[in-house]
């Protein structure tokens, strides 16, 4: 499991379409399969990301810049937020880790890394207006705050169900791993994939 992106913009409420299977199935389906439908939504991504209303989960033509870094501290309050929403996360990753030990699999949990926050110059700084929630934006800070908060829950769920826990969000990739704050080039996928496979190997996995 490769989570925490999508939950770290603080979701207390079921996302219709991953959470909440809503709709009639041909709905469902067309939008998992349809081109039409893949389009459209590309397309709104990328007028998304040349707008000061950025994607953040979404597939943005746009990798943030130096200059996009102009947040220095965290959101007043924003700590609440992210304790509410850790919470959330941890009754929706219980429930799954409930299904994989039903079906007598093992979790491996890994958490993910973000150009979201960026120490430049000995200070570390956040992209400004990285997502809204209840009529406030936040930046990358608090988005980062946010994740960090979630990996710590994720890390502490997975060894107690007897699994493992793999923190990809901590080791090292730079600008060129990104084509924008969260998903990666296949230089950044390869480099992801060798550090999978060295803690593999030194956690000794076991691959069935």
């Amino acid at each position: 499991m490769y989570v925490g992106v999508n939950d770290a913009g603080f979701r207390l409420t079921p996302s219709v379409g991953a959470d909440v299977a809503k709709g009639s199935a041909f709905s469902r389906i067309f939008r998992q399969k349809s081109a039409l439908y893949a389009l459209i939504k590309n397309l709104y991504n990328i007028v998304i990301s040349f707008t000061s209303q950025r994607a953040y989960a979404g597939h943005s033509v746009l990798s943030p810049t130096d200059v996009d870094y102009v947040a220095f501290k965290l959101t007043n309050g924003v700590e609440s937020q992210i304790s509410h929403n850790t919470e959330e996360f941890k009754k929706r990753f219980t429930h799954i880790l409930d299904e994989v030990n039903q079906v007598g699999g093992t979790p491996i949990c890994v958490s993910q890394p973000h150009q979201y926050a960026m120490t430049i110059h000995g200070e570390k700084r956040g992209v400004g207006n990285v997502f809204e929630y209840q009529g406030v934006s936040y930046n990358g800070l608090d988005y980062d705050a946010s994740i960090y908060s979630l990996n710590q829950e994720m890390k502490t769920l997975c060894i107690d169900n007897n699994g493992y826990f793999i923190d990809a969000y901590a080791k090292k990739f730079d600008k060129s791993d990104f084509y924008d704050g969260v998903h990666m080039t296949p230089r950044g996928a390869k480099r992801l994939g060798g550090y999978l496979f060295k803690e593999f190997l030194d956690q000794e996995i076991p691959i069935k």
